[in-house]
């Protein structure tokens, strides 16, 4: 599905209609129909609104999961501050640095429209990165 697809379809399940959206986002309902029927994709700043709308990340529109479904946990079951092993969804092992740590409490913060800015940055620094 796409993402201009999945966030028509997110909303109808909020009970956002299309018109609504289409107001909210300050695009016309032609557009929002587009996106509804796969013709044209929503582009990043509507997307990043859209997504704060109807409360889902731009990663879930994008297809991603919105709620993680792996196991985390510790001996004990409890992640502290300590560096604790994690179980990622494709069953490998590892242990979370304590910056990775940090990262985590500062994103679970913010509110959604920041974390999707988060996320394009991050994304933009991976790929000057590995250029």
């Amino acid at each position: 599905m796409k993402p201009g697809e999945r966030l028509v379809l997110v909303a109808k399940q909020k009970g956002i209609s299309q018109k609504e959206l289409a107001k909210k986002l300050g695009v016309s309902a032609s557009t929002v129909s587009d996106w509804a029927n796969g013709k044209t994709e929503p582009k990043g700043p509507n997307l990043i609104k859209a997504a704060e709308i109807i409360g889902v990340s731009v990663d879930y529109l994008a297809g991603g999961q919105e709620v993680v479904t792996g196991n985390v946990h510790t001996n004990n079951g409890i992640i502290g501050h300590a560096h604790a092993p994690v179980t990622i969804i494709n069953g490998s092992e590892r242990f979370l640095t304590a910056n990775e740590i940090e990262l985590l409490n500062i994103f679970a913060e913010l509110n959604a429209m920041n974390q999707a800015k988060v996320l394009v940055f991050a994304n933009e620094l991976k790929e000057k990165q590995n250029k």
